[in-house]
């Protein structure tokens, strides 16, 4: 690996001192949230296991909402992720009342 050299270095102090320090902002809860979303909808679709994926939904459209709360208020700049994450966690909420719905309805035996 080379070293970087003096001339480097003084033309990344300069771009600092003309743009400043870049700011990196995150938002670990609308992530999180769309995560949760994503998993809780894609197995809302197993017949069995969608009835425990509820709360997987539940929890991802409230990250979610939470997560674009942070980029409302300034605080993170992800606000794809927590969108993201709330429209498929009430999909996921949705599709497991379906399910529930149908399951009801099934005749006893």
């Amino acid at each position: 690996m080379n070293q970087p050299s003096f001339d480097d270095w003084q033309r990344h102090a300069y771009m600092q001192a003309i743009y400043g320090q870049q700011k990196t902002m995150k938002n670990g809860t609308g992530t999180a949230g769309m995560v949760c979303g994503i998993v809780g909808l894609a197995l809302s679709f197993v017949p069995l296991v969608a009835f425990f994926v509820f709360p997987l939904g539940v929890l991802g459209a409230v990250l979610g909402a939470v997560g674009l709360s942070n980029v409302n208020k300034g605080r993170a700049d992800n606000k794809g992720a927590a969108i993201t994450g709330i429209v498929t966690g009430v999909l996921s909420v949705v599709l497991f009342v379906i399910w529930a719905a149908y399951v009801a309805s099934l005749p006893t035996l």
